[in-house]
């Protein structure tokens, strides 16, 4: 009886550690941003660049035999093919290091591990990894748009990633479709970055620089708002609103959008050259009775 006893109680052991199971590990995905190599958000828990679970065997008989398979066709007659051997420093042990100089990136890899137990039993396990990589551009790209001009500004000349992205400018103005209805700000320097789908972000990067055109803040329909309208003025200058029912209050900035001057009309004739003391280029800003703005780029000699 007691012989029975000890036979089911190894039995019962016996077919607990024969239960192999096993863990090749979290996804692990890196990103590449200039070279410096971090893990990715949706590579958390894990440590930096090792395949395996932690631990990898779970249950069955030891020693174990570890078993890591890689093959990747490339196309290349230099190396036509990328195995488990060329990109792991042991693929015969539980948690290799990977390295991803053989790699393609911005794509992703799924790597199999095999183990067998003292029992010779069998379990088989899975990962994906990739490696996200960013170009970048040093130039700044110059635009200068007119009035109502639209653009797209598009992807930023900072390449690649894991697709799809998502492109980010600082600052947020006119992002997306650009109207440059407004003058203000005169210049609008973006900075940009993006983000890919592993949530790898890349450097902040000076992109695009939009400048407004002079001919893009001056309006036919303005200046028929003026009998005498001339440009460029001097210290003499003046003029004669057409109807002062049609104009509430004028505004003049200078180039910077710094405010010089801002007054209701209460006469039809305004002394635009007595309330611009210095030479240089200014907005004179219309607010209309209809709730209409209209502005008129002015020089002052």
């Amino acid at each position: 009886m007691k012989t029975l006893f000890v036979f089911i109680i190894l039995s019962l052991v016996n077919n607990l550690f024969s239960q192999l199971k096993i863990d090749a590990g979290e996804d692990l995905y890196l990103c590449d941003s200039l070279g410096i190599e971090t893990l990715s958000p949706h590579s958390k828990n894990r440590s930096h660049k090792l395949l395996g679970g932690n631990p990898t065997v779970i249950q069955g008989s030891p020693p174990y035999r570890f078993k890591w398979e890689f093959v990747f066709k490339t196309n290349l007659s230099s190396l036509p093919y990328i195995h488990a051997s060329n990109i792991l420093d042991d693929t015969t042990i539980a948690n290799p290091k990977i390295n991803f100089s053989y790699l393609f990136p911005n794509r992703k890899y799924k790597i199999y591990l095999t183990v067998t137990d003292s029992l010779n039993n069998i379990s088989q396990d899975s990962l994906t990894f990739a490696i996200s990589q960013f170009v970048y551009s040093e130039s700044i790209i110059y635009l200068t748009k007119n009035k109502n001009d639209t653009i797209n500004l598009g992807g930023a000349n900072i390449g690649q990633g894991m697709p799809p992205i998502k492109t980010y400018y600082i600052p947020n103005t006119y992002v997306d479709s650009v109207k440059l209805t407004s003058w203000t700000p005169f210049n609008v320097q973006y900075r940009v970055y993006i983000v890919d789908s592993l949530g790898c972000k890349s450097f902040e990067k000076d992109w695009l620089n939009i400048s407004i055109n002079s001919s893009s803040i001056i309006s036919t329909e303005t200046n028929s708002l003026f009998s005498n309208f001339h440009n460029p003025i001097n210290d003499n200058s003046f003029y004669n609103l057409q109807s002062l029912s049609k104009v509430n209050k004028i505004e003049i900035y200078d180039i910077s959008g710094r405010q010089i001057c801002s007054s209701t009309i209460n006469d039809s004739i305004f002394p635009i050259g007595k309330l611009i003391q210095n030479k240089g280029v200014y907005l004179l800003t219309i607010y209309q009775s209809d709730e209409k703005v209209s502005r008129i780029k002015i020089v002052k000699e």
